[in-house]
């Protein structure tokens, strides 16, 4: 079933019969490719269980990142300038990785990297090279705490804010693991062998893959807890761009932060 013009494509899905017999088709109607669409009063809807209302700022810009057409962590900082980036660090970076084979300068790697527009550093500039990350993003941290015993409710033996650049960020909370989770030895032959209670590279997948997908519209820390039975990552907001649960095990994979994720997952490779 198609309307004409092209401006909408349907197609039926199966038809069923409700309790007083009735027939009911069944319709898919795909989404649009120029999401988000507003009213001809300049206004924006969301659904929810109590119906439909206006979009809030956070509703917008997640609309914005679902259909690609915004990256949050590309928005500039207009009150900061080139002086709030640490050019050290980046220049490391820079030299570790071996970007400058590609034969760009540094100034057109801030740009192409997305860390800096129109002289100003963005979000992922500032998280990732910033001299003081926290004084203008408070969020962009992971707060640990490790509770005794099975239940996040009682006192933490301890807890710790792990702030700086998002590079040295990660780190913090590998060692964070390090301390607190056991390390038995098996012995074989003469040399023990550390048999760690969970895996270090699925450990440090976790900590990016929390720190590269959070929702920076939503202004809260990453939370790591490390528990007698367990560890539990929780990274502010939903999943990224719509992605279901059913998708994420059918391994779909949706970028919220492009540039975050990159250089993070470079540095934890």
């Amino acid at each position: 079933m198609e309307k004409s013009h092209g401006i909408v494509s349907t197609e039926v899905v199966q038809e069923v019969l409700d309790d007083g017999g009735r027939k009911v088709v069944v319709v898919n109607i795909p989404k649009g490719d120029q999401r988000s669409y507003r009213t001809n009063r300049g206004r924006y809807y969301v659904r929810s269980s109590s119906g439909c209302q206006d979009a809030s700022r956070g509703d917008l810009l997640r609309l914005f990142q679902a259909t690609e057409s915004l990256y949050y962590d590309e928005t500039p900082l207009p009150r900061l300038g080139v002086q709030d980036l640490d050019l050290d660090a980046f220049d490391r970076y820079v030299d570790q990785t071996r970007q400058l084979d590609l034969g760009l300068d540094r100034d057109r790697l801030l740009y192409n990297w997305g860390l800096l527009l129109d002289g100003h550093p963005t979000i992922a500039g500032i998280v990732l090279f910033g001299r003081e990350p926290q004084r203008h993003l408070p969020f962009a941290q992971i707060n640990g705490a490790r509770f005794p015993g099975t239940d996040t409710a009682v006192e933490p033996s301890d807890r710790k804010d792990f702030t700086g650049r998002l590079l040295d960020v990660i780190d913090e909370a590998h060692r964070f693991f390090y301390i607190h989770l056991r390390v038995p030895h098996e012995i074989r032959g003469f040399q023990p062998e550390p048999k760690p209670e969970l895996p270090e590279e699925a450990l440090r997948e976790a900590i990016v893959n929390a720190v590269a997908h959070r929702d920076d519209t939503v202004h809260g820390p990453v939370r790591l807890f490390i528990l007698d039975d367990r560890v539990e990552i929780h990274t502010p907001g939903k999943p990224p761009n719509t992605v279901t649960e059913e998708a994420m095990r059918a391994g779909v994979h949706v970028v919220r932060n492009p540039e975050s994720t990159r250089d993070s997952r470079t540095q934890a490779w």
